[in-house]
């Protein structure tokens, strides 16, 4: 009987079988989680008395953290990661009673990969005013005035004393084991 014999293909012990979509993948995972996943890390330490004030701007998506703590000091610790972190700017202003922290251009191209995060102690008696593209903000253990919004993601202020004028646009705005007067106000979540 005549007839053709199909040839089977087998793998040799100790070869690997790599295949077009396996290089693909191992090229742009990288790229998509900003060439890496590398960050670039900026930080600044500032002596400030109690009752001062610093201003946050972020002007791109980002998360702030910011802790009250028994000093005179006030560190600052900027994370950027993303394709674009080494186009963004960080500036530092010392002023006579504020320090502020501006993270981003006033003008951002709409293909800019970049995203921010901001760490801060501060002084537990301290002024803060926050302004952020995208991402969460959480206060801890400060008295003073806090006031500032977010365009997306969550505010939770914890053992603060004070004033309070934090806005929202959508996400929650948790308020614990603090006494605070004031509004805090969400358009979205609880």
């Amino acid at each position: 009987m005549k007839g053709r014999m199909k040839k089977e293909r087998t793998m040799t012990p100790g070869k690997s079988m790599i295949t077009a979509p396996m290089i693909f993948a191992g090229l742009a995972f990288p790229a998509l989680l900003g060439a890496g996943g590398s960050e670039r890390i900026e930080k600044k330490s500032f002596d400030m008395e109690k009752g001062k004030r610093i201003d946050i701007d972020i002007k791109l998506g980002g998360d702030i953290f910011i802790k009250g703590w028994d000093s005179e000091k006030v560190e600052v610790e900027v994370v950027v990661t993303g394709r674009d972190r080494d186009e963004v700017e960080i500036d530092f202003n010392e002023r006579s009673s504020v320090l502020d922290v501006e993270v981003g251009r006033d003008k951002w191209f709409r293909n800019t990969k970049a995203d921010a995060k901001v760490i801060v102690n501060v002084p537990d008696r301290f002024d803060i005013s926050f302004k952020t593209l995208g991402g969460d903000v959480e206060i801890s253990g400060v008295e003073g005035e806090t006031k500032g919004h977010t365009m997306g993601g969550d505010i939770d202020l914890s053992l603060m004393a004070g004033e309070a004028n934090v806005k929202r646009m959508g996400g929650d705005i948790t308020v614990s084991e603090s006494v605070l007067d004031g509004v805090v106000r969400t358009m979205g979540g609880d």
